[in-house]
């Protein structure tokens, strides 16, 4: 146990006996320490004890005093601390408790979500091949239709390339002539019968699309599945109103090339009986566009009663099928929180089993990672002793290579200093030689000096003393010049200018002459 959570349990004991607590004052009362502080004078006075005693004494209550009053006023605050902390650990508790709740709610609602996706998904799978199996159903009653409006398409189209044929053989009998009327009447029998055709398209178009209309409606809840034959009555529609179109402009061509041709008078009988022709065809056009109507109306007040059925059906089918998922999914939910209380009680068990066996596999990871840090620590304190006495050793071999490196340099320098020191010294006799046979030759006679200043003969030149050997220039070679110096000679004068110290210099003597004359 650490000083920190003694410390805590000591303040939890004591505030548990006592709970409720009065702060004390921060300093005592003036009056105690003054009556403290007169008792010890009058029992020193008896006893005839001296000021600073008193003083001390009193110094020492007081500082005992404000101690105590201190550690009173820790212990309250340390009290406050842990009040505030034990609110604040409620505190956390509540929230996670309230978090725990949320959890289990979300996970009710989501469990929900997934019980209605997969009723649904049933459902579909149970309502989707009826409703597969009515559209089949539709389909093929579309293509029998669409056969039979093919088959009158066929006819009608064969009736056209015989009556071409006869209004060509007519032609070729019958001459030029004069047949106004008749063509007149035949081009009004052709446009009444073209007008009455176009009314029973139009109205079979509007039936076509009452029942696309119809269709589109059922698509709405269901998948499409009869878009191809409604599509393609539209495109049989639209061909049956070109080639009629195209049958008139052709027969509307050829009345007009053979009156051009005046040869109507030989066609007038034939118009005749192509007048009749033309009635018996037009009858015949009507009651197929009549019967092809009926069938279609017929079809799709079938199709109508059978789809108004679907809807009617689907609609009480859905709704009992909603009332059934409600109440299921009501008794579901509550077998299921239920069953989620039980299975969290469990889980809550079983985790805290777990977290019991990993608490303790955790402490003997501990233990094995403990041993394999110290058995590493001790791996590495031993490769860094090795180190180290590696490092001492180089350190050691390196030292003694600098030395000898140190001896064998200093050596080679003792060397060379002396090769030098040889090579001066071998100079310098050579320029004193040079000097000296200088001085052996003649030279002419000097002229008489002035008398030199008694205490400069006193004084003889330190720089002769300093380099006996060496020349400068205001030193003359005792009295002997020379007229044409060498160079090399010239060149040491001014070397030993350049190393000479700079002469003091003399005061000028003061002039006696005005005292004399005085």
């Amino acid at each position: 146990m650490t000083l920190g959570e003694w410390l805590n349990s000591m303040i939890m004991e004591d505030g548990d006996e006592d709970e409720g607590y009065t702060p004390l004052p921060r300093r005592p009362h003036a009056a105690e320490m003054f009556e403290r502080r007169g008792r010890s004078r009058r029992l020193d006075d008896a006893y005839g004890a001296d000021e600073d005693t008193h003083r001390l004494g009193a110094s020492i209550d007081a500082i005992a005093a404000r101690l105590e009053a201190a550690e009173r006023r820790s212990t309250v605050a340390i009290q406050g601390v842990d009040q505030a902390v034990a609110g604040l650990v409620r505190r956390l508790e509540a929230a996670d408790q309230d978090g725990r709740q949320y959890g289990r709610r979300i996970d009710d609602i989501a469990e929900e979500l997934r019980e209605g996706h997969r009723r649904l998904r049933k459902f579909e799978n149970e309502v989707g091949p009826k409703t597969a199996e009515t559209f089949g159903k539709v389909e093929t009653g579309l293509g029998a239709l669409a056969g039979r409006l093919y088959d009158i398409e066929e006819r009608q189209r064969t009736g056209v390339n015989e009556l071409r044929q006869r209004m060509e053989t007519v032609e070729k009998l019958a001459g030029p002539g004069a047949g106004s009327d008749l063509l007149a009447q035949v081009g009004a029998r052709l446009d009444q019968a073209q007008s009455r055709t176009t009314e029973a398209l139009r109205g079979l178009e509007r039936s076509f699309a009452h029942l696309d209309q119809r269709l589109r409606t059922a698509e709405a809840r269901v998948e499409p599945e009869g878009v191809r034959e409604a599509a393609r009555f539209e495109k049989l529609a639209e061909t049956l109103s070109r080639q009629v179109e195209a049958n008139r402009t052709e027969m509307m061509r050829r009345l007009d090339t053979a009156e051009s041709e005046n040869r109507m008078d030989r066609i007038e009988r034939a118009v005749l009986s192509l007048g009749d022709q033309l009635k018996a065809s037009e009858t015949r056009s009507a009651g197929a566009v009549e019967a092809m109507g009926r069938e279609v109306l017929r079809i799709a007040e079938n199709l109508n009663g059978r789809v108004g059925k679907i809807e009617i059906g689907v609609d009480a089918r859905v709704e009992k099928l909603g009332d059934t998922l409600t109440r299921k999914v009501e008794g579901d939910m509550g077998r299921l929180a239920q069953g989620l209380q039980q299975g969290l009680e469990q889980r809550l068990t079983a985790s805290d089993d777990r977290h019991a066996l990993a608490l303790e596999k955790l402490g003997g990871e501990i233990t094995r990672i403990s041993d394999r840090l110290s058995e590493r620590i001790a791996q590495s304190e031993r490769r860094s002793q090795q180190a180290l006495d590696d490092i001492g050793r180089r350190l050691a071999d390196s030292s003694t290579r600098i030395e000898q490196r140190y001896d064998r340099a200093s050596g080679e320098l003792a060397e060379r200093m002396r090769m030098s020191e040889e090579r001066t010294a071998s100079l310098i006799a050579e320029a004193r030689e040079n000097i000296e046979r200088r001085a052996e030759t003649p030279r002419p006679e000097p002229l008489p000096e002035p008398a030199p200043v008694a205490a400069a003969d006193a004084q003889p030149d330190w720089r002769a003393a300093a380099f006996p050997d060496a020349a400068f220039p205001d030193a003359p070679f005792h009295g002997q010049t020379f007229e044409d110096p060498d160079p090399v000679y010239t060149e040491q004068q001014a070397w030993s200018a350049d190393l000479a110290p700079p002469e003091p210099e003399i005061a000028p003597e003061p002039d006696l002459e005005p005292d004399h004359q005085v």
